[in-house]
């Protein structure tokens, strides 16, 4: 009977008894190896994409179930309603260091999104500093100009960059909202890979 009440939790039925694993779906099958987790009453889950090919009922069961759990859950999700449903806090992993916040999905990303305005006003700035240098350099060439002129074009492409990246980061944002998790990947590869540029750029 214990059994059976976590099993139905998963929205498996009595008749599903007697199935063999191998006939189950693969969000069939995710569901079982939750249920069978939270019958062996573990105290620590590491979830992967727990809520892959699943319809909106069997998410749902995952996230009720979830929440009611008592240990620590680490897991890995582009599905920004199941982390906001379950998650206390959000590792965002950057450029190989490590970024916690302590909230749900939606509020880290409010705050990321309020750090990216903040750095592009930075950025727009800086832009125009540049531009006046370049225009100084222009006028007087013959104290170093080369080597400051490489430094303000370097410092010229960083701009152009940070502005295509708070593009992402908003693209990233709606591709979120329609759970589009292949394109949520693409995007997420994108912006890493221009993160990197810039972080490589700021060290020349």
């Amino acid at each position: 009977n214990d059994v059976f009440s976590v099993l139905s939790r998963f929205l498996f039925a009595w008749e599903d008894m007697d199935k063999r694993i191998g006939a189950l779906s693969g969000g069939e099958k995710n569901r079982l190896q939750l249920a069978r987790l939270m019958i062996l009453k573990a105290n620590f889950l590491i979830l992967d994409e727990p809520t892959n090919h699943m319809d909106i009922p069997s998410r749902e069961a995952i996230e009720e179930s979830l929440s009611l759990f008592k240990g620590t859950i680490l897991v890995v999700s582009h599905d920004r309603y199941f982390l906001d449903k379950i998650a206390t806090s959000i590792v965002e992993i950057r450029n190989g260091k490590f970024y916690p916040f302590y909230g749900n999905f939606s509020e880290f990303w409010v705050a990321r999104e309020n750090q990216a305005k903040k750095m592009g006003a930075r950025v727009s700035t800086r832009s125009r500093q540049y531009r006046k240098s370049i225009m100084h350099l222009e006028k007087d060439s013959n104290r170093g100009g080369r080597r400051e002129d490489r430094s303000s074009g370097i410092e010229l492409r960083i701009s152009e960059l940070e502005k295509q990246k708070l593009k992402i980061e908003g693209e990233i944002a709606r591709v979120f909202s329609k759970r589009d998790h292949v394109q949520g990947r693409k995007l997420s590869a994108n912006l890493e890979k221009l993160t990197r540029r810039i972080d490589k750029l700021y060290k020349k």
